[in-house]
């Protein structure tokens, strides 16, 4: 199992979870037309379209 593999494979599993379950908790926090951030704040589609054009 997970202990029979290297230090180095385990730590790889470990930061990969850590982004997937990231990824599912920022991808409740936008929409098509805004990003909400944790703190509450937000930026809209229009202002990121300023920013990236």
């Amino acid at each position: 199992g997970f202990c029979e593999l290297s230090q180095d494979d385990q730590l790889i599993l470990i930061k990969v979870g850590f982004f997937e379950l990231w990824l599912v908790h920022v991808a409740r926090l936008t929409t098509d037309s805004d990003l909400t951030f944790a703190d509450g704040t937000y930026v809209t589609r229009q202002q990121l379209e300023l920013v990236y054009d």
